[in-house]
């Protein structure tokens, strides 16, 4: 179905759209197995109906065929998200998408994944993350937590803790397949796809506005709040470090645009000396400055 809504926004002709999708039809495993059995050729007929009837429904509603295309939903996961959207007590402004704003106090998170929850393609890995009861306010909640930096460790205490050693051990399994599985891919493509059917005007709003709504996506897939820390990140800096070596990079950038480059961020740590890496571990981290620049060179593969 994606695929053939990629066809039809790629050609935005009927015509165009019905031969594409019949002949990629034709060339699959399925449809010329039943084609060449005749005991089973009046189910490839049906099939080349379908899919016949498919693409003509698509073009009644071409612009959710191509946010379809833009953001990787079905067309009825646009169509659920669209009235999602419309549900929402207030409409999302470009402020609400600021990162500062949408993972602070009062965000519209917990909006945004009420709305996510009823995109066929996330819905499931989003509800079986937390077990029952896991609503979008909670789901809300641990992506913020994730993003503003708590561990792994605090994430499983807090929303999948356990009462015994045997109930940790789970604890910590179920809060990472949460992020990983849930949070980290589904979270981040969610707010990405949404993003781009809010109805604002992105375009309009200045550069390093539209620069850091770009990088929400990115905050959550990593884990960091800020354009810098995501540079770090990228550059497979320890999730640990990655904020403060951010505000190092920045304080010894400056506010010169140029330096949201992952050359230039990758420069900058090959460069730092142990003493910077010091300054910026963790006040109660057990490791010292060298021993986390040494795991950076191991991850990045600069050692």
């Amino acid at each position: 179905r994606c695929y053939i809504a990629h066809l039809w926004a790629e050609k935005k002709n009927l015509d165009a759209a019905l031969r594409d999708s019949e002949n990629l039809l034709r060339q699959t495993f399925g449809y010329t197995t039943l084609r060449n059995d005749p005991a089973q050729r009046e189910k490839a007929d049906a099939l080349l109906h379908a899919t016949r009837w498919y693409v003509r429904e698509l073009a009644k509603s071409p612009g959710e065929t191509v946010l379809a295309d833009s953001t990787g939903f079905s067309p009825e996961g646009v169509k659920e998200a669209l009235s999602g959207m419309r549900d929402l007590r207030s409409k999302l402004t470009p402020t609400d998408w600021e990162p500062g704003s949408l993972f602070g106090g009062g965000g519209k998170m917990a909006a945004i994944f009420s709305v996510l929850l009823r995109v066929p393609q996330l819905k499931t890995d989003l509800e079986n993350i937390g077990g029952e009861g896991f609503k979008h306010s909670r789901l809300s909640d641990l992506t913020c937590d994730w993003v503003n930096g708590k561990s792994l460790e605090e994430i499983a205490r807090d929303y999948f803790g356990g009462n015994n050693r045997e109930d940790d051990t789970a604890s910590l399994t179920n809060a990472c397949r949460a992020i990983y599985r849930g949070i980290v891919n589904n979270g981040s493509w969610g707010v990405s796809a949404l993003s781009r059917m809010t109805g604002v005007e992105f375009d309009s709003l200045p550069e390093a506005d539209r620069r850091r709504i770009n990088a929400l996506p990115a905050m959550i897939y990593h884990g960091v709040r800020t354009e810098d820390a995501v540079l770090m990140r990228m550059n497979s800096a320890p999730r640990s470090i990655a904020e403060s070596l951010g505000i190092l990079y920045r304080e010894i950038s400056g506010d010169d645009e140029s330096r949201y480059s992952v050359d230039k961020a990758r420069k900058f740590l090959r460069t730092l000396d142990s003493e910077g890496w010091n300054h910026a571990r963790p006040s109660d981290a057990t490791l010292s400055g060298s021993g986390y620049k040494r795991i950076w060179e191991i991850l990045s593969g600069s050692g």
